[in-house]
């Protein structure tokens, strides 16, 4: 979806990406919930569909995936801009992948690696939504935590608040019509 959005130069709005982040936090959240975690989390693993709902596709294969990766470098270099394995625990890890998702489809851009994630943050504008604007500071403090920038988050109930104040309480909110 992102490739041919972008190909096409098609605008995708702020509020279609976080309802498609909405689907994957609520997966992450089970998972978590029920003590499993994804650790491959990557937009080859996320199916959309025609109405937008966003769903995990790969989660039982995910810890084959993971275990593949030391002997796959083709498939660790594709998800690497979606890992940080120096992430202190799998929580973390599912969380920066989302983080970089949100990135890649408010951007256009594939987040870079290393330590230049804090500049490319300070830079970033709605490319996707050819407003060519600032990220909404809501936003923007969401991706600086789940991007390891900022706090971290400590749990999943504290992740879920801050998502649901974006998601509910802000501009961009998807259920403003």
């Amino acid at each position: 979806m992102i490739d041919k959005a972008r190909h096409e130069q098609i605008p995708f709005g702020v509020d279609h990406a976080l309802s498609v982040i909405q689907g994957l936090a609520q997966a992450i959240i089970l998972l978590h919930g029920k003590g499993l975690a994804h650790g491959t989390l990557s937009p080859h693993s996320i199916w959309i569909s025609f109405e937008g709902a966003a769903q995990l596709i790969d989660v039982p294969f995910a810890g084959i995936i993971r275990s593949l990766l030391p002997k796959a470098p083709f498939l660790k270099a594709s998800i690497e801009p979606y890992t940080r394995e120096s992430a202190p625990n799998v929580l973390l890890q599912d969380l920066y992948a989302l983080g970089a998702i949100l990135f890649e489809l408010l951007t256009f851009e594939k987040l870079p690696l290393g330590a230049n994630v804090g500049s490319a943050l300070s830079a970033i504008t709605l490319k996707a939504a050819q407003e060519d604007a600032p990220v909404p500071a809501e936003i923007l403090g969401l991706l600086r935590r789940l991007l390891l920038v900022a706090q971290p988050y400590e749990s999943v109930t504290a992740f879920n608040a801050d998502l649901e104040k974006v998601l509910y309480d802000g501009d961009y909110s998807p259920t403003t019509f």
